[in-house]
């Protein structure tokens, strides 16, 4: 008679054989059981004869310890229906939580992932607004900077964080009276016209985008600094926030005192947030310590006032604007300098700032008239553009202006020495700031620029006017006397020649 295979063993699981030729019965359910198992069942034992004298050896029959499982012959009705059973019931409970779990997860990740995502298109639809850069203006009138407050804020933050271009152009000019033949109105002889030509001499612009040495800080103006404020005319707004059409206006006279306050500010380096008309302007960057953020309003209440005004045609202004540098003084000794040289022509020394700063615009086709110089000619010749300007100026609820915000750049600053005290000397101040490591002198320095005050000693951290001056005198004289015609100016070796302008450059040493 013969006997069933013995059972396979790998790694402690036992593998069954399956006769795909038997089909009747319950053979054939076993059969299809079997085939049908996702693992082979494990099995606690080895083999049958070494099973037993294991048993007979080390187990101890008593009513505490389950019953062996009855060794089955392999083959398609090796298997007991019960142990199948509980296997496929053990298998469908554990894929059925794992499944569960699996499920609840993917939900919880998909979940996450949906605001990830939403998160890296916002940042990128940000990033890829159109705009174009004229009138020394990054513009743009993309719609949704008109009704996505975020999208403005970080539009904004984007291109008015980065550092502008910062320069000086220098050009000598003079004039001469020359003259020509010209034909009569008859056609019948010629007579001589003296006419006048404009000669430049000199013309070149230097680079000062090395002075930066900070990054922006987003500032706000005083609520009661004359602003626009949402309207079309200048504002203030103390006492809490309001609607546009309830902030009070300032008259005509006020609102001019105050953009000549703001100009005469940007020329002696004056914070553009401290800048009123009634403020004495004077560059006193030691004392400075009132918070950029002067308005009642955050920069990104402002930004949500604008978006939430239904006005037709209004525009969002964010100022770039760069401060602690006196600009007046240090064009007066540039000035100078180009008279050491002996140049006795006309003169003009001019500091530019590109872009000037970032302006939104409403997305529609009048805004787009108001933000293109070429449009407003057009539309001028054929008068509509003045019946557009009076429109918008004057009709409640037509236009509307923002300009409260912006982004400054320092260029400079004085920082109390730690530990200094009145009456505190260089070299005690030079020996405290050793103590807390190496620091740089700044820009074209040997040895760090200090300042006694009530206080103690102030050290100078970034670049100085007069530092800059030294670094380029030798270069601007250069220019100067060669008749340079260039777009930017080659820094030249400093020699002897720079002793001749000392005087010079000593007067911008008490700024």
């Amino acid at each position: 008679m013969a006997t069933a295979p013995a059972p396979m063993a790998l790694d402690g699981f036992v593998v069954e054989t399956v006769d795909d030729k038997k089909h009747d019965g319950a053979d054939s359910e076993a059969a299809v059981a079997s085939s049908t198992m996702l693992e082979p069942v494990p099995i606690v034992m080895p083999e049958p004869h070494v099973e037993q004298a294991v048993v007979q050896e080390s187990v101890e029959p008593g009513p505490s310890m389950p019953e062996p499982m009855p060794f089955i012959p392999s083959g398609p009705g090796g298997l007991v229906q019960e142990g199948v059973q509980e296997e496929r019931r053990k298998s469908k409970e554990s894929s059925s939580s794992s499944s569960s779990s699996d499920k609840e997860e993917e939900k919880k990740e998909k979940h996450g992932h949906k605001h990830k995502h939403h998160h890296h298109k916002h940042e990128a639809e940000t990033s890829d607004i159109d705009y174009e850069l004229k009138h020394d203006e990054v513009v743009s009138s993309e719609p949704i900077l008109s009704r996505d407050a975020k999208a403005l804020a970080d539009f904004l933050r984007i291109h008015g964080t980065i550092k502008p271009d910062f320069s000086v152009h220098l050009i000598g000019t003079h004039t001469e009276r020359r003259t020509r033949r010209v034909q009569n109105s008859d056609g019948h002889g010629s007579h001589t016209e003296t006419y006048t030509v404009t000669v430049t001499d000199f013309s070149f612009s230097i680079d000062l985008s090395d002075v930066f040495s900070e990054d922006a800080i987003i500032y706000t103006l005083k609520d009661d600094t004359p602003a626009y404020r949402g309207g079309m005319s200048m504002a203030v707004e103390t006492g809490g926030a309001r609607p546009i059409e309830r902030r009070p206006k300032v008259d005509h006279s006020v609102q001019s005192a105050q953009e000549d306050a703001m100009e005469a500010g940007r020329q002696v380096g004056r914070p553009p947030w401290l800048v009123t008309a009634e403020t004495k302007v004077q560059d006193d960057e030691a004392n400075v310590g009132s918070t950029p953020q002067a308005s009642s309003r955050s920069f990104e209440e402002w930004v949500e006032d604008y978006i939430r005004s239904r006005r037709v045609v209004k525009e969002f202004k964010f100022f770039k604007e760069i401060y602690t540098w006196d600009l007046d003084t240090l064009t007066t000794s540039l000035e100078q300098l180009i008279r050491s040289t002996g140049y006795t022509s006309s003169i003009s020394v001019k500091f530019s700032t590109t872009p000037e700063c970032v302006h939104v615009y409403s997305p529609n086709a009048i805004s787009k008239i108001f933000a293109s110089y070429l449009l407003i000619f057009l539309t001028s010749i054929i008068l509509v553009f003045p019946v557009l300007w009076i429109w918008r100026r004057w009709w409640p609820g037509a236009g509307g202006k923002w300009e409260v915000c912006g982004a400054a750049f320092r260029l400079k600053r004085w920082e109390l020495v730690p530990g200094t005290a009145p009456g505190d000397t260089e070299t005690a101040a030079e020996q405290r700031l050793a103590m807390n490591g190496p620091l740089g002198t700044g820009y074209g320095r040997q040895r760090l620029r200090l300042r006694a005050g009530k206080e103690g000693m102030w050290v100078l951290r970034g670049a100085h006017e007069a530092d800059w001056f030294r670094t380029w005198e030798e270069s601007i004289r250069c220019g100067v006397r060669e008749r340079t015609k260039t777009d930017w100016l080659t820094k030249r070796s400093i020699t002897t020649e720079q002793e001749k302008a000392g005087a010079i450059a000593s007067d911008l040493d008490h700024l």
